[in-house]
Formats: C-alpha cells, structure tokens, sequence
C-alpha cells in the first residue's frame, strides 16, 4: 500500500491543528489519485486518506494570488487512474503474496464512499492496528512498565474502530472498549490520556471518556468545538483546546464542564495524545527545510527533550538527498555530530528525511527508506555521542505514522500494525494487529 511520495509543490492533507495553532489552508489534488485534499498553506508533506501516496511538497515561491477556482472535483481521468491501479502489479517481499487492495473514491453531491476490493485479503477481515495514529504509551496493569494503548480497526463488516489496551512487554491484549464508530467518522478525532481516563474527541464534538484500567465508558459529554490537543488542568480537570483557538475545561469525574481556578497559568502542560507527535516526552518541531542549523543537513524534523540536545532529521543540502541525522549541542559545539542514517549504501536511500522519530535520555531511533518502495524501511538507533547502535528491517511497506520510545522498548506505528522492538539490540519482539499485505 505504500506509494512512492510525489513532489506537487501544492499542499497536504491538513491534521488537527495542535493546541493554540493558527492554521490558514487550501485545497489541492493528490497527484497519485487526484482526489481533492485540504491543506494548510504552510504545509510540506503528507499522506493521501485515499490511496495512502506519502506526498512532499517543496516551498512554493512567492507569486500573484491565482485566479478563483471552482470547488475541487475528481480529474477527469480518475476512473481510469484507479483502474490502473487495480491493474498493476505490487512488488513482493520475500515468500509473501501481496493480495490487491483498492479504494474505489466516488466523489459528489458531498458524499464520500469508499469500496474496498477484497480479493482474498484475510488482512481486511481480521482485527488490525489503525495505524493512522501511533500509541499512548502508559502503565495500564500496574506492572511498572509502560503498556500500549490505541485505535483498533476491522474493515468489513462496517469498518468499525475502538480502543484496545496490550501489555507492553509481552502484547498480550488487556482490554478493549466498546465502538467508536466507523473509520471514517473517527480517523479525524483525537485520544488523549488525562490521569486515569482515555479521552476521545470526535471532529463532530463528542467527548466520551474511557477508564484506563479497564477500558470501559466513564461517560459521554460534548465540546463546542473541534478539539485540538489535551492540556493538563486543575485537580480532577483536563483542559481541551478548540479549533476557534478557545478553550474547554471538562471535570474527568462527569464530563461537565468546569470553571478555570483564579490565576491558573496559562501555559499549556501537554498531555500524552495518539497523533502523530502526540508523545509529551519530547517534543517534535516540522522544519521548512532552511537555515544552516549544521552545515551539510537539510533539516525536516527536530526533536528535543528537556535539556538535551538537538536532534536534527533530514538530507543532505547538497547532491543526493540521502537522509540524514545532526545532533547539536548548543552549549558544548566539539560534541556536534551528523550521518546519514544508512550504514551502507546511502545512494540506495531517500530521497527524503525521517517522517518521525524518537529521543530519549541517551539514545534516538528513527525511521529511513529506500529509492526502491518495494524494499522495507529501516528502523535505526544511534546513541547521543553519534554511534551507530544496530538497524532492522520493518516487516513492510504500509505507510508509517509514528516511532515511540519507553522502557527500553522502540514502537513503530504502520497502517495495521504497531511493532515492538528491543531497544538495545533490534529485535523485534512482538507485532500488534494483522497487519495491511
């Protein structure tokens, strides 16, 4: 299911604005299936919902406003486009066949449907990890180590989502919720984690609250807004920021709403959330590509914990596109280091950076890929001194959504599965979820 990304130079498909953005945005063409995409105006890669094309888009050069166009549609090709599709031949991995999966688009009148061709596909029958989203990484039985909780998905049948639990060292399924709904009424909500509770905010305003241990429903509420990011509130409150830049503070215990306390601070304490850099551990921050941050690197996404370093994930500036690693130390310049991510053969690589990735106290790990789609990504591990720790294969081609880190342990989010992998050595240790082929 993974495609090739594609320069357009338009836009991307535009995510949840996160607590406190503004968020100007346009609408483009995905140029694998042409389906209209919104996106905002800043915007420098992304995923098509519909046919999965990982799209990155170069810095548009200032120019006239452009002429007024009609609402976007289908391009006139688009049956044929997806026949083609239908037609070609996916690469095979090693001993497996891959089965055909379709989404048949019918755009019109409003109205999105989506078709799904089985041909013999056990994947679309059995219960998969979402994939869309990554993890909330918390300690749900008690042991002391941090378990797995996300969004499930079983596409016949309704294609129907909820939440599931899995202890995070074995896999071994905890718990799982009642529904959320259908995939395409819940990809655009949010799950957030608010001391003992699971929250899920729907694009529609509903807020349901779950409990962490056992994942039953708590209770149902409503927002007036879109949420966009979970912040921590006063005692026995969450605060929830909203697409219209307000705010909501909900009472965990009921879901009502609850009054801020006199001279609470302002700032936002971020909650741990399912989104794309949704873990509070460290934070990620999208680069636009520029500036000379470490001579040689073209930067796509920084990472930083708390009095850490820099860590810097992209290319290189100058010829091949290989990707990349810088790590800076502001304070300490002789310990500034940078790589290409790949041990051997760099010029096989890319040509474009790290989606995601991952940082702890001493070690970060991230994800590189290959020229050739048909070849699974790599999953590496460098300590914070600029050695090179181990790499291992994913075991496919599903688009990626998020690398996480706890507990010795290294998660990677793909459509259908999450995979858990020993942090010191590689290995991976168990898989979440059938899986897409």
């Amino acid at each position: 299911m993974r495609r090739v990304p594609c320069a357009v130079g338009e836009g991307e498909v535009a995510r949840p604005a996160r607590y406190g953005s503004t968020v100007l945005t346009r609408t483009i063409k995905c140029s694998h299936c042409g389906a209209p995409l919104d996106v905002p105006e800043d915007a420098r890669s992304t995923r098509c919902a519909y046919c999965g094309t990982q799209v990155r888009i170069e810095p548009r050069a200032p120019e006239p406003p452009p002429v007024a166009a009609p609402p976007p549609a289908p391009s006139p090709d688009f049956a044929r486009r997806v026949a083609a599709l239908q037609q070609r031949p996916r690469p095979s991995g090693a001993g497996r066949v891959v089965t055909t999966l379709v989404l048949v688009l019918v755009l019109g009148g409003g109205g999105l449907f989506v078709a799904l061709q089985k041909s013999g596909c056990r994947a679309l029958g059995s219960d998969q990890w979402e994939g869309v989203h990554g993890a909330i990484l918390a300690d749900v039985n008690g042991d002391g180590v941090a378990d797995i909780v996300g969004r499930m998905r079983r596409v016949t049948g309704g294609d129907r989502v909820w939440l599931g639990a899995f202890d995070g060292a074995t896999g071994k399924e905890l718990w799982t919720s009642e529904e959320l709904g259908p995939y395409l009424e819940t990809y655009e909500g949010m799950v957030g984690l608010a001391d003992d509770r699971l929250l899920y905010a729907s694009a529609g305003g509903e807020l349901v609250a779950f409990g962490l241990r056992d994942g039953k429903r708590r209770w149902r509420s409503s927002l007036p807004e879109k949420a966009t990011g979970f912040c921590a509130g006063d005692a026995g409150t969450v605060r929830i920021g909203l697409a219209n830049k307000g705010e909501a503070a909900v009472r965990l215990s009921d879901g009502q709403a609850a009054p801020r306390a006199a001279g609470a601070a302002g700032a936002c304490k971020r909650l741990a959330d399912d989104g794309e850099h949704g873990d509070p551990s460290f934070e990620a921050e999208e680069h636009p590509g520029f500036g000379n941050d470490l001579p040689g690197l073209r930067v796509a996404l920084e990472l930083r914990r708390a009095d850490g370093p820099r860590i810097l994930l992209g290319t290189r500036s100058e010829g091949t596109q290989v990707p990349m690693i810088g790590v800076v130390y502001p304070s300490d310049p002789a310990r500034t280091w940078k790589s290409d991510l790949a041990a051997t053969r760099p010029l096989e690589t890319g040509p474009f950076g790290p989606e995601a990735g991952a940082v702890t106290n001493d070690r970060v790990f991230t994800v590189y890929q290959f020229t050739d789609s048909s070849r699974p990504r790599m999953l590496v591990a460098f300590d914070l001194s600029g050695h090179r720790l181990w790499e291992s294969p994913l075991p496919n081609t599903a688009p990626l959504s998020a690398v996480q880190a706890a507990d010795g342990r290294v998660l990677v989010s793909q459509w259908g599965r999450i995979q858990s992998y020993d942090g010191a050595s590689g290995k991976q240790l168990f898989a979440i979820g059938s899986g897409f082929p």
